[in-house]
C-alpha cells in the first residue's frame, strides 16, 4: 500500500489566498476580443531551476515549507499508536491545507436565472504546496524507512524536465432540478502573466475544458499548462520574474455564463508574503484528531454557500478535492 502511495506522488508532480479577494468577474467589453501575442518557442532552462531552485525569491517560503513538512515527517515517525498517527495526519492535513488555500484564487459566487450556482477555482502547483502532497501522501501507509526528502527532490527536478507551470481549474457547481445552464470556456485566450511581463499563451490543456461545460454534470477539474522558459533573442529566459512578479495573474477571457461572455482574472500572489508582511506558516495544531477515512482524497465538496459561513471546513474539503485531482490524474511518470 505504501509503495503505491509513493508512485501515486511521482505521478502527480508534474496548486491567492482568501484575503486576496475574489477573483474579478467583469463583462468583456467587445464580442471577439483580440487574439493573444504568439507562443514563442520553448526552451531548455539552465540548471538550478524553478521548482528544485531553493535559492530563489521564494527561499523564505521554501525554507518554511521544508521546517513545517520536515519536522512533522519525523515527528510522526515515532507515532505508532492510532491516537498518535491520527495526530500527525491531521497536522499534516493543516499544513496541505494552508499551501492548497495559499496558492488558489477564486471567482465571485456565479449565479444564473434557473437559480443555480457556480464559483470557479484557479490553483497553481507550487514546490511549496508539492512538499505539502509529499508529506500527505507519505501518511496514507507506513512511513518507516522512507527518505521524503529524497523522494519530493527527484518530483521538483522531474517537474523542471517538464519545463511547464501548472494550474489546477476547478468548477463547482450546484445546479437548479432539470437545469440547462453551462459555462464554455474559450481555450485560446487563457493567458498568464506576472506583474512585470506581457501575456503568455498556455501551451495545452485538459479537454474537458474544451467543451460547454453543464451546472448539471456536478464538480469538475482539469489543468492548463504554461510554458516555463522561452526563447527570446536567442536567450532562454523564464517566463516569470521572481524579482519583479509579485502576482501571478491568470485571465480567461470571453468566457461564456449563462447568455454573457465575462472575463475572469485570477491573482496568485508569487513572491513569498513573508517579503511584504512577516507571514509566516502558521504552526499546525499538535492534538487534533483526524481518523485515517477523514485523510484521504475526495471528489466530494462542501456546498458553495461554506466557502463564506464556515471557511475552515470548505478549504479542508478542498484539500481533499484538490489531492484527488493530482492522484487521479497523472502529470509525471516515473
Amino acid at each position: 500500500m505504501m509503495k503505491q502511495a509513493w508512485v501515486f506522488l511521482l505521478v502527480i508532480f508534474p496548486i491567492c489566498i482568501a484575503s486576496c479577494g475574489p477573483a474579478l468577474l467583469t463583462p468583456s467589453p467587445v464580442p471577439s476580443p483580440s487574439p493573444l501575442p504568439s507562443l514563442l518557442p520553448t526552451c531548455l532552462p539552465a540548471p538550478g531551476d524553478f521548482y528544485s531552485n531553493n535559492e530563489g525569491t521564494n527561499k523564505q517560503a521554501t525554507l518554511l515549507a521544508d521546517t513545517i513538512y520536515g519536522g512533522l515527517f519525523i515527528g510522526a515517525l515515532g507515532r505508532n499508536d492510532t491516537v498518535g498517527m491520527n495526530h500527525a495526519r491531521s497536522q499534516a492535513s493543516q499544513f496541505f491545507t494552508y499551501e492548497v488555500k495559499r496558492w488558489t484564487s477564486a471567482s465571485q459566487e456565479i449565479s444564473f436565472s434557473d437559480g443555480s450556482k457556480a464559483r470557479i477555482f484557479v490553483t497553481f502547483i507550487s514546490p511549496q504546496l508539492i512538499r505539502a502532497a509529499a508529506l500527505a501522501h507519505a501518511m496514507l501507509g507506513d512511513i518507516e524507512g522512507h527518505n521524503l526528502n529524497a523522494y519530493t527532490a527527484r518530483g521538483l527536478k522531474r517537474l523542471d524536465r517538464r519545463n511547464e507551470y501548472l494550474f489546477l481549474v476547478t468548477v463547482q457547481s450546484e445546479a437548479a432540478a432539470n437545469s440547462q445552464e453551462q459555462i464554455a470556456f474559450s481555450t485560446d485566450l487563457f493567458a498568464l502573466k506576472g506583474t512585470s511581463g506581457l501575456p503568455i499563451r498556455h501551451i495545452r490543456h485538459d479537454h474537458f475544458l474544451d467543451t460547454p461545460i453543464l451546472l448539471s454534470q456536478g464538480h469538475l477539474a482539469g489543468f492548463i499548462y504554461f510554458p516555463l522558459t522561452q526563447q527570446i533573442n536567442e536567450t532562454c529566459s523564464s517566463v516569470l520574474d521572481e524579482e519583479r512578479d509579485s502576482y501571478l495573474i491568470l485571465t480567461m477571457s470571453h468566457v461564456k455564463i449563462g447568455n454573457q461572455h465575462q472575463t475572469l482574472t485570477f491573482e496568485i500572489p508569487f513572491i513569498s508574503p513573508a517579503l511584504f508582511d512577516n507571514e509566516t506558516i502558521p504552526t499546525p495544531l499538535p492534538n487534533l484528531n483526524l481518523t485515517a477515512e477523514e485523510f484521504t482524497p475526495s471528489n466530494q465538496l462542501a456546498p458553495l454557500a461554506t466557502f463564506s459561513t464556515n471557511p475552515e471546513e470548505f478549504w479542508k474539503q478542498f484539500t481533499r478535492f484538490v489531492w484527488k485531482k493530482l492522484t487521479f490524474d497523472g502529470l509525471v511518470s516515473e
